[in-house]
């Protein structure tokens, strides 16, 4: 007679731990190829929903995204036909997370974040 057989583990459950690994976060600084979130801590869509729960700044925000045209001349600081709503709105938001908000290439919502960031960034010169 010969020896048992061990029991071999079915292969769904080797497929299985294998795709558990794979779904693990890497050590810190591992794998930096694709950005992660905890890389973007100061993405701008996460900067707008900061901004969003302060009512002062969520104000700005919006009235903010009403000057684009206006804000979008190459040197609005010279330009008289910025209104003082939309200079006041600036001077608002320097003071929060969306001034220095960033966008990474292949994040998710990628398009949104620069919706946000191109709202934003003209009021970083005024």
């Amino acid at each position: 007679m010969g020896r048992p057989q061990s029991p071999r583990p079915p292969p769904l459950v080797v497929l299985l731990l294998l795709l558990l690994l794979l779904l693990l976060p890497l050590p810190l600084g591992a794998g930096d190829s694709l950005p992660t979130e905890s890389r973007l801590m100061n993405s701008c869509i996460q900067a707008k929903r900061k901004c969003q729960a302060n009512p002062i700044c969520k104000a700005a925000y919006h009235h903010l995204g009403s000057c684009a045209s206006t804000l979008s001349t190459p040197l609005p600081s010279e330009d008289s036909s910025v209104s003082a709503d939309c200079l006041e709105a600036a001077q608002q938001l320097r003071n929060s997370s969306l001034i220095d908000c960033t966008c990474h290439r292949r994040m998710k919502n990628q398009t949104t974040c620069l919706d946000i960031f191109w709202t934003v960034h003209p009021a970083r010169s005024l």
